[in-house]
């Protein structure tokens, strides 16, 4: 029933969010973020802190945001990791399997036909399709990583652009301020002028 309760007030906070009452989402967020720590529910949590992040940012508050994006793809990598590792082990298992299976069917046919080719091919064929399908977990997991490396220049390049244009606002400022000290005079003397 904890589970429940954390899903609607996720998809309570999404209809905040669309509504554009970024606060309000974010409450219902933590609220379920809240539950769902306290359940272990990771996939939740990885939800979670990804609508957070989108939300903050909504708001204008790109650290925060940030730092919730950055908590949704360790999370994220984690639960990969975790499917991962279980392929492998299911797949090692299953090649195990197949292995001793192949085994098996090379004795009963060496028996009966003599022959010691179809277990040499059984054998081979089943190691390149365990290398196959490494090869293929391998580039997922490369790909991915690439994605988040991506996403941490995006951010870096982010933060550089805003600096500069805190930088130019201060510019901005400091010639506006300037220039109004350099009008006061001149101003004042026309009014003495025409008061005249």
């Amino acid at each position: 029933i904890r589970m429940e309760m954390a899903e609607f007030e996720k998809s309570l906070s999404e209809v905040y969010t669309s509504q554009g009452r970024y606060s309000k989402a974010i409450y219902n967020l933590k609220n379920s973020l809240k539950t769902a720590l306290q359940i272990d529910a990771s996939a939740l949590q990885r939800d979670i802190y990804k609508m957070l992040a989108e939300n903050y940012e909504k708001q204008g508050n790109t650290k925060i945001a940030y730092d919730f994006l950055n908590r949704h793809y360790v999370l994220k990598d984690s639960l990969i990791n975790e499917e991962n590792q279980k392929q492998l082990s299911n797949l090692k298992k299953q090649y195990e399997i197949e292995k001793k299976e192949r085994e098996l069917e090379f004795l009963q046919q060496e028996t009966a036909l003599g022959q010691n080719r179809l277990y040499t091919y059984g054998f081979g064929t089943g190691l390149i399709l365990l290398l196959v399908i490494i090869w293929l977990l391998l580039t997922r997991y490369r790909s991915q990583s690439h994605g988040h490396e991506v996403l941490l220049r995006k951010n870096e390049e982010i933060a550089y652009q805003n600096e500069q244009l805190t930088h130019l606002n201060e510019d901005l400022l400091e010639f506006s301020e300037l220039v109004t000290r350099d009008l006061q005079g001149p101003l004042a003397n026309i009014q003495d002028v025409c008061k005249r």
